[in-house]
C-alpha cells in the first residue's frame, strides 16, 4: 500500500491539564507560575511549579506525560503511520518511540519569559516570547525523498512476495525509517525568529485560585513547534 503524506495542517494537540488551574498563595507571582507551568508541561522541569502551588511532583509528572502522548497520534496521522481505513496504527513500541521524540524536542524548545508584569482587571498579563522550532520543515525533503522511493519500491513489485514482506513489516519500515530522519535531527535543531504572545493568568476569586487562559496556552502551543503545513 502506498503512502501519502496527510495534507492538512496539523498543531500541536492542546490538553486541560487541571494541574495548570491552579496557583494560589499570598504574594503570587504570575511570570514566575507561567515561567513554571510551561518548564513542567514542556520540559518535565517538575520543581518550581511543586513548590509554587504544593502540588505532588508525581502528579505533575502524570500530566506531563499525557502531553507527550498527547503528540503520539498527530505524528502518527501527519506520516500516514494508518491503517487502510485512516486509523492510526502502531505497535506499543513505536508509540514509546514518538513519545521519546517529543520528550526531547519538548526538551529543547526556547521561551522566554519576562519578569514584569501588566495587571488587568480580572488578573494578569505576562508577555512571553518563543522561537518555534524548525525540526519539520527541516526534515520534510528528507521525508518525501523517502517515501517517493518507499512508493516507488513498492510499484516495482520489491515487497510482493508476501512469505517474505509481511504488510506488519512493511509497516515497521516504513515508520522506523520515519523516525530515524528525525532522530538524527534532535541534536542539531534549528529555530526560527522569536514571536511574541501575551499569556494572561486568570484570577479564580471563588477558589482564591490563578489559571493560565486556555485560548492562551493553545497559541503557545502551535508557537513551540512549527508543523508543515
Amino acid at each position: 500500500m502506498k503512502k501519502i503524506l496527510a495534507k492538512i495542517n496539523i498543531i500541536a494537540v492542546l490538553i486541560a491539564f487541571s494541574f495548570l488551574a491552579v496557583g494560589c498563595g499570598l504574594f503570587f507571582d504570575p511570570s514566575k507560575y507561567v515561567r513554571a507551568s510551561f518548564d513542567a508541561l514542556y520540559k518535565g522541569q517538575f520543581e518550581d511549579y511543586s513548590k509554587m502551588t504544593s502540588s505532588a511532583i508525581d502528579q505533575i509528572e502524570r500530566q506531563y506525560d499525557i502531553c507527550c502522548e498527547s503528540q503520539i497520534d498527530v505524528f502518527a496521522k501527519l506520516f500516514g503511520f494508518t491503517d487502510e481505513a485512516g486509523n492510526v496504527s502502531v505497535d506499543d513500541s513505536t508509540r514509546e518511540q514518538i513519545k521519546a521524540l517529543y520528550k526531547e524536542l519538548y526538551g529543547k524548545i526556547e521561551y522566554t519569559v519576562e519578569d514584569k508584569s501588566e495587571k488587568i482587571q480580572d488578573g494578569y498579563i505576562v508577555h512571553v516570547s518563543v522561537s518555534p522550532m524548525l525540526i519539520f520543515e527541516d526534515s520534510m525533503n528528507q521525508v518525501n525523498e523517502f517515501v517517493d522511493q518507499y512508493n516507488a519500491d513498492i510499484v516495482s513489485g520489491k515487497y510482493n512476495d508476501k512469505n517474505a514482506y509481511s504488510q506488519e513489516f512493511l509497516n515497521r519500515l516504513y515508520q522506523q525509517k520515519i523516525l530515524e530522519i528525525f532522530k538524527s535531527k534532535v541534536n542539531d535543531v534549528r529555530y526560527g525568529e522569536p514571536e511574541k504572545i501575551d499569556i494572561r493568568v486568570m484570577k479564580n476569586n471563588d477558589k482564591n485560585s490563578n489559571y493560565i487562559n486556555a485560548d492562551d496556552l493553545s497559541k503557545f502551543s502551535k508557537l513551540v513547534i512549527k508543523y508543515p503545513s
